[in-house]
This record gives structure tokens, sequence and C-alpha cells, in this order.
């Protein structure tokens, strides 16, 4: 496990944090746990992140070039075909609830924790806690809502 700090500028043009270099820093890496603190420094919003990462893909990654020659995993082809629509859905769901809460959607749950979840399908707390980098936080952030969004299945906008 490897460890990187992000200081993100707030960009008030866009009306959102730059995170450009966090992107591009993340599209060889899997990403195990993203801590992060919002604070105002000389008046002006700024967001720290450290991320906690492995530089492999894992062992069954697919990956797909990016437009800076780069390779990042494609975690959809990585459910099997009965769960896509289900992995769709969350994918929905947790790039809504990040627009909401002002957070990037990696922030809320990676693309890889989505295709745990997916094909897990967990019906109870303690199962969704059993995905890699689902902590008490994030359960009590959203684990309920998370919960109701997989009993309620895939949506047909998937």
């Amino acid at each position: 496990m490897k460890l990187k700090a992000f200081t993100l500028a707030y960009d008030s043009e866009r009306c959102a944090f730059d995170d450009t270099e966090l992107q591009a820093f993340l599209t060889d890496k899997r990403v195990l746990d993203v801590s992060e603190r919002f604070f105002v420094h000389d008046g002006a919003p700024v967001w720290a992140l450290l991320v906690s990462y492995r530089s492999d893909g894992g062992p069954s990654a697919v990956r797909r070039s990016t437009r800076d020659g780069g390779e990042r995993v494609d975690w959809r082809n990585q459910v099997p075909e009965p769960d896509r629509p289900m992995y769709d859905t969350l994918r929905q769901w947790r790039n809504q609830r990040a627009q909401a809460d002002g957070k990037p959607a990696y922030v809320l749950l990676t693309n890889r924790q989505l295709a745990t979840i997916a094909s897990a399908r967990p019906t109870t707390l303690a199962q969704l806690s059993a995905v890699d980098g689902v902590g008490e936080a994030r359960l009590k952030a959203f684990g309920e809502a998370l919960l109701t969004v997989i009993a309620q299945g895939p949506s047909d906008a998937g």
C-alpha cells in the first residue's frame, strides 16, 4: 500500500474542485481508501485528500487506454453480464449522490466497489461492510440508502 496526498483548489468559474491532477494520477492505480478534509484557507475552500493505493489494477483487471496513453480498469466488464444492470443502477445512484454532496463520485464508492456490490447484492449492513473499503463511515453516511437501491433492483434507465 502506498499513500499520496492531494490538495484540490476550488475553481469558482466551474463551481467545482479541480481534480485534474488526481484523476490523472489514479488512471493506473487501485484505490484502497480515501481520507478527506475540507477547510477554508485564506478565504478559499480547499479539499485535501489522502489516497491509499496499489499500483496494480488487480490480477484480473481488464484495461483500456486513456487519452494520455495510460491504462485504466473497465470494471463494468468485470461484472458478470446478469449483474451489469445492477452495476449501472449503482453507478447512477452514486453519481447523483456525489453531485448532491458536492464530491467526486469515486470518493463515495469506487467502480471496483460498485462491481463487487453489484455481484454480491448485500442485503444487510454487515454484508455491505464485507466489501473492501466500505467501513463504518460509509455505512453510516449512506449504507441504508445503498441497500434500498439494491433491494429495488436495476432501473430501466441502466
